[in-house]
């Protein structure tokens, strides 16, 4: 329904999602033409097979995705740079430099 909405309104829509320790996050600039489900592609293999309620997620990493989200979200609304058009952040706290 996301993308139905982002691609009628003509409106971006930021993605996130996590497993574990680790998430994705993408800016969807939709067009006519296009579906932001096939933005993502497949999941990596590591997160197949198992969910949430059985592999975990470590508490602050929806946070952390969800702060993304809202910054990514002003920057749109303020025009300003740095968007993540036509790229997808990938983020493994477990190898994350400290």
């Amino acid at each position: 329904m996301i993308n139905d909405a982002a691609v009628l309104a003509q409106k971006p829509a930021i993605f996130a999602s996590v497993y574990q320790y680790e998430g994705q996050l993408q800016v969807y600039k939709p067009t006519l033409s296009t579906r932001a489900c096939a933005a993502y592609g497949r999941m990596p293999c590591r997160w197949r097979g198992r969910h949430c309620a059985e592999a975990g997620v470590l508490g602050p990493v929806p946070g952390a995705f969800g702060t993304l989200q809202a910054l990514l979200t002003l920057k749109i609304l303020l025009q300003m740079n740095g968007q993540l058009e036509g790229e997808l952040l990938l983020l493994d706290f477990m190898n994350f430099p400290a």
